[in-house]
């Protein structure tokens, strides 16, 4: 009896120690992960992050969720990430750098949450800091980490999923707390509301009395988001889905469906099949990647649907689940008994993971070089001094422009605008000049700006005479082909009907 006491007192000290070292480790790969997102991004910022901000601007002012105030309209794609960065904007200034600050925190505590997710009952804790350091230079996701956008949150969450998934959960209250989570991805973004549902519908396939009760948490929470959303907004889901859709939707052709491809491949590789391989590990690990599976299946076919596939941004939704599910897959894997007969090929798969994240940040660097926040402000402030009050000024390119704005924007993509997507769901997108002028006047808009123009007389309609008031040379690059930056021509028109 003496001699097990001794035993298991001695055994005591070792696994404080691996606690505290678990902890240490930890927070380095946070602040690791934070650094790394601060410079690779560096001056580069998302559009849309300004659209969040102008929303904020005028719930902190005046109290309304509106971008055009006195117009109900809901542009947000998060509303989690908006009310979030909307109480840190209240505290420390609704500046980019915050919301810049603020998304690098995101991204650092997700790779921080995978960590530890992996890391529970890993003695050889290098293995799951490598795995973490490879979920973290997922390029789309690293790409995007400290622009200000609501991509690290959703990441964020994912991980914390997956923190509450290899986490036993004994209770019926404990899977009803854990189904008001899954359920409340709503307000993270509406898609996540798949994988709420692959992950539930799983879990009572196998018939644990635990997700009945989990999915009556998802399904009260899902709905009082729903609530929640209409009465703070009008709408039940954003309108940009449906804007997109319209004004941005893409023909259903080779380039892209390579787009698409090239987004997954060059984001997770081969994690798919590497998920796929090691799904039998355990039927936990198998409930995960499944899930997975459905989601990513299931966002495919609504961007190949809606051919709106505009952006790196819907990676998170793509590559990001996938290569999460290979990793944690890996080190689940790893700390099986059984005899690592897939050390080559996993090697293999870690390597070309490396090489194509290497490639593709290669690729988006000289975006991230860029900021075109000053001079579109610039160009702002222009405006309002040669406009009146009440003057509409309409345009494409509405995130900075509209934040440094104190006039009534008229967005002609209508991604926050109401009155634009109900022209668009008749006419479709205003790709002529005839249908442009169709929609300004539709619109009564007083000016219009170009953003994408070569020389001031670019535009001239039939119905509606186009007079430059005002341009300006702004240097910027497509988000989603980082290596093209050039300068384009900013034009002020003024609008004679």
């Amino acid at each position: 009896m003496a001699q097990r006491e001794a035993s298991a007192s001695s055994t005591l000290p070792q696994a404080g120690s691996l606690t505290i070292l678990r902890r240490a480790v930890c927070a380095v790969v946070v602040a690791c992960s934070f650094a790394i997102s601060l410079a690779y991004v560096g001056p580069s910022h998302g559009d849309d992050v300004f659209i969040y901000m102008r929303y904020a601007a005028n719930l902190l002012q005046d109290g309304t969720i509106q971008y055009n105030l006195g117009e109900k309209s809901d542009g947000i794609t998060s509303g989690a990430y908006f009310l979030i960065m909307s109480g840190i904007a209240l505290l420390f200034g609704n500046v980019l750098v915050v919301w810049k600050m603020a998304s690098a925190c995101f991204y650092a505590a997700a790779i921080g949450i995978f960590f530890w997710a992996t890391s529970k009952n890993q003695k050889r804790l290098e293995v799951s800091a490598l795995l973490a350091s490879t979920l973290a230079l997922e390029p789309h996701l690293l790409r995007w980490s400290a622009t200000g956008m609501d991509n690290s949150l959703v990441a964020f969450v994912l991980c914390l999923g997956l923190l509450l998934h290899v986490t036993r959960t004994e209770g019926l209250r404990s899977s009803f707390a854990v189904g008001i989570f899954w359920g409340g991805l709503f307000l993270i973004r509406p898609e996540l509301l798949l994988f709420s549902a692959a992950y539930i519908g799983l879990a009572m396939w196998s018939k644990r009395k635990e997700a009945v009760y989990m999915a009556a948490g998802a399904l009260a929470s899902a709905v009082t988001g729903v609530l929640l959303s209409y009465l703070a907004t009008g709408f039940v889901v954003p309108e940009t889905s449906s804007a997109k859709a319209i004004f941005l939707e893409q023909p259903l052709n080779w380039p892209f469906l390579r787009t698409l491809s090239l987004i997954i491949i060059s984001g997770s590789t081969v994690s798919a099949v590497v998920a796929l391989a090691l799904a039998r590990v355990s039927p936990r690990v198998a409930h995960w990647c499944v899930a997975t599976f459905a989601f990513v299946l299931l966002v495919c076919a609504y961007l190949v649907y809606q051919h709106a596939l505009v952006s790196t941004r819907y990676a998170t939704s793509l590559s990001f689940p996938l290569l999460l599910a290979a990793l944690y897959s890996v080190g689940e894997y790893l700390k099986s008994p059984r005899p690592p007969r897939m050390s080559r090929v996993l090697l293999a798969s870690a390597s070309l993971q490396m090489a194509a994240a290497a490639l593709t940040l290669w690729y988006f660097f000289p975006f991230t070089r860029v900021s075109e926040e000053a001079p579109i402000r610039e160009f702002s402030q222009s405006v309002n001094s040669r406009t009146m009050p009440g003057d509409r000024i309409a345009l494409s390119e509405i995130g900075v422009f509209g934040f440094y704005s104190n006039r009534y924007i008229v967005d002609i993509f209508g991604l926050v605008d109401p009155k634009t997507l109900e022209w668009g769901r008749e006419h479709g997108t205003p790709n002529t000049t005839e249908l442009l002028e169709q929609l300004l006047m539709y619109r009564g808009a007083d000016y219009y700006v170009c953003a994408f123009c070569k020389a001031t007389t670019d535009v001239a309609g039939q119905k509606v005479r186009f007079e430059p008031v005002y341009s300006q040379s702004i240097r910027s690059g497509n988000q989603s082909k980082g290596r093209f930056v050039e300068d384009r021509l900013w034009v002020l028109y003024r609008l004679h009907y």
